[in-house]
């Protein structure tokens, strides 16, 4: 065995038995974080792939069992301004998949922006790429006060700013914010409020001088979609409804371009047939499963492979579960660290 090769299983097992002993001992690990996060943190920077996801499950646990999200991004922070600039990509991505576990309550994502935005400029590429992709992942959480405060607080590049206002247009236009966003910027709720106010009041007045002059008019019977107003006249509200496109319907779309039938002629029996006509998968061991991942993590995540590999590759991710993937508990979590790739195929135009 090689020196490099016998390094990085030192590596790799040294990471997982940190995570067992944090599975064991939960919040009695306590004591040890400031010790073992520094050293977690490096593997982050591993040249080797397998190295970087064991560390990324062991900050994951601590978050789950030990110390909570925002206590551990309190001693993270600097590691965005770490020299390595894997590091700084990592914990870019670390923060992503703990806004979709935890939510942005358990965050105090406030000091987090201004570092994310000097990553903007940052020498490296994918650094770059991931602090654009965190400050989308950020405003689904926060909502417009991200888009006013990064417009007015923040020195975003120039070059930058035109794509990120868009790219939260698509996301907001897409239904895709989360509970906790704002809709508004900052003051105009309250000026909302009181436009509001004048309005009802503006109501109220024309409805007691039409009740001393006129009959009482007839209440307005909300239209289905498509249909016109009862008296003929053109409705005063247009009611959009945005909705996810689902992976049934794309998977559906998919099977009638192919087969040359209408969009929608698709059974459950067909579709079912299509979920299983997959790449065959053999998983013998947690080991197996992870080095499996690993490698489609990697190649859905690389927008500059061929369409086709990265098909074939999310084909497999539905060839482990089939294989039974899910009787093994480290499924997900690699799940959780290939949710960015997800997202980012998700983004794709074809």
């Amino acid at each position: 065995m090689s020196t490099r090769i016998f390094l990085e299983k030192v590596s790799q097992n040294g990471l997982e038995i940190l995570g067992l002993l944090v599975d064991r001992m939960k919040t009695d690990f306590r004591p040890y974080v400031n010790a073992v996060l520094p050293h977690a943190v490096d593997r982050l920077g591993d040249a080797r792939e397998s190295v970087r996801e064991k560390a990324h499950i062991l900050l994951i646990k601590l978050m789950l069992a030990t110390v909570s999200p925002q206590q551990l991004f309190d001693k993270l922070s600097p590691a965005l301004a770490h020299k390595s600039a894997k590091v700084r990509e990592e914990v870019m991505v670390l923060l992503q998949n703990a806004l979709a576990d935890h939510g942005a309550g358990a965050i105090l994502l406030a000091p987090l922006v201004a570092p994310v935005v000097r990553l903007l400029s940052d020498p490296a590429a994918p650094v770059r790429d991931t602090a654009f992709n965190t400050l989308v992942e950020l405003y689904k959480h926060v909502g417009e006060r991200l888009r006013f405060d990064l417009q007015r607080k923040h020195s975003v590049p120039p070059a930058r700013l035109p794509p990120l206002m868009a790219m939260f247009d698509q996301v907001r236009d897409s239904g895709l914010m989360k509970p906790t966003a704002s809709v508004l910027p900052p003051g105009a709720d309250g000026a909302r409020r009181d436009a509001n106010d004048e309005v009802d009041e503006a109501v109220a007045k024309t409805s007691v001088s039409r009740s001393t002059s006129a009959p009482p008019a007839r209440r307005a019977v909300p239209q289905k979609a498509g249909g016109g107003a009862a008296n003929g006249a053109a409705p005063t509200t247009n009611v959009r409804v945005r909705r996810t496109p689902s992976l049934v319907s794309r998977q559906s779309s998919a099977t009638s371009s192919v087969s040359g039938t209408a969009a929608g002629a698709i059974d459950e029996a067909t579709f079912i047939a299509s979920f299983e006509q997959v790449p065959k998968v053999q998983l013998f061991s947690p080991r197996d499963l992870e080095d499996i991942m690993v490698k489609l993590r990697e190649t859905i995540s690389q927008q500059g492979n061929a369409w086709d590999v990265r098909t074939e590759a999310l084909k497999k991710v539905r060839g482990v579960l089939i294989a039974g993937g899910t009787n093994f508990d480290e499924l997900y979590q690699h799940l959780r660290l290939m949710e960015p790739a997800l997202q980012l195929t998700l983004r794709d135009l074809r």
